[in-house]
């Protein structure tokens, strides 16, 4: 085969691959933009002031598990409340936002998104990291400002959908290297992976199980590996 007919065949199928590819980036979109407004419907009637129970299933390294059950509503400025149906809620403040709502916030999600890639039955999109570290300012010790961007230059997040039904099935945010968001810590490995599910048939969305996962180093001797496990189910309307 000559030189000529080689180049012939190569653009006579290149516009065609271009055509093929740029037609499933629009499919995809159009899938996200859906899967995104079904957040958005089963987002409504929380703000007209719903309450709804469910149980939290919360499960260490060591495999030991705890189980409560809890209210949750959102507040006037569609803010997450959440509160033991039974006691006092005596949960420890995290150091970081790991962005794990219970309730799916659409607010949290682009109006568009990256697609960075696709398998047989889902797309996978890229959208801004909100891990935000949670830091007292007034304390005067630290800077918020550069841990976080120390966390925005070195954290990934990547959302899956289904080609079937589109629907928003996890989002996974991920270090891409070893970062030190303050002098004396550095992180070797940051995964968070949260799973999506319909609370109930026509329901707002909901986080369906949570895994954390958290190495490093504090200063020299200090070692750090956390990982963590939430599941949450059997949500229910209360009002």
């Amino acid at each position: 085969m000559t030189v000529d007919k080689v180049l012939l065949i190569f653009l006579l199928f290149c516009p065609v691959a271009a055509s093929s590819e740029k037609s499933s980036t629009n499919t995809a979109q159009a899938a996200y933009k859906l899967a995104l407004n079904k957040i958005v419907t089963g987002w409504q009637p929380l703000l007209k002031g719903q309450s709804i129970s469910f149980l939290e299933v919360s499960e260490e390294e060591s495999g030991d598990k705890q189980s409560i059950a809890k209210l949750i509503k959102l507040d006037t400025n569609g803010e997450e409340i959440v509160k033991p149906m039974v006691g006092t809620n005596n949960q420890e403040e995290d150091e970081f936002n790991w962005e794990t709502s219970v309730l799916v916030n659409p607010a949290r999600f682009p109006a568009n998104a990256k697609l960075i890639r696709e398998t047989e039955t889902t797309w996978v999109f890229s959208i801004p990291s909100l891990v935000k570290a949670n830091i007292d300012d007034a304390t005067g010790d630290v800077d918020s400002n550069r841990i976080n961007k120390q966390l925005t230059s070195a954290l990934v997040s990547e959302l899956t959908v289904s080609k079937q039904s589109p629907r928003f099935i996890s989002l996974k945010t991920y270090s891409k290297r070893r970062f030190k968001p303050a002098p004396l810590v550095e992180v070797s490995k940051f995964n968070v992976r949260i799973e999506y599910t319909q609370a109930w048939q026509n329901g707002p969305w909901v986080t369906e199980s949570i895994s954390r996962t958290l190495k490093g180093k504090y200063a020299i001797f200090v070692s750090v590996n956390e990982f963590s496990l939430k599941t949450y189910r059997s949500f229910h309307l209360v009002n």
